[in-house]
């Protein structure tokens, strides 16, 4: 939501916009699609240290910590029907959770 009104953000658009603190949980690359790549993205930085722009996109389960059984959650549910990640999902919004997780800004015409 911005100014009260709901906002959908399109693949393939570009909005000139860079959004600090707004993400959609699980789009961790930040293009706009849950798919593949996010959960790999969070596998990379889980062990190879590869940097996330938005950690709480990252933390699909919202436990507060990136594990594991984040990509493990985004996994089942893209490809077994799991439960879908908590809010903000599917839209883009703000972490109304607190914890120690911090969301840097995604440049909707440069995703990751």
């Amino acid at each position: 939501y911005f100014g009260g009104q709901k906002a959908v953000l399109s693949p393939g658009i570009r909005y000139g916009l860079r959004m600090e603190g707004v993400f959609s949980r699980g789009d961790v690359n930040g293009d706009r699609r849950h798919n593949i790549g996010d959960p790999i993205l969070i596998l990379k930085h889980l062990v190879e240290g590869k940097p996330i722009v938005c950690r709480d996109a990252a933390d699909v389960n919202d436990d507060g910590t990136l594990d594991t059984s984040d990509p493990l959650s985004l996994l089942l549910f893209l490809f077994v029907r799991g439960p879908q990640p908590p809010y903000p999902f599917p839209f883009w919004g703000t972490d109304v959770t607190s914890d120690v997780l911090d969301c840097g800004h995604f440049d909707l015409d440069n995703p990751r």
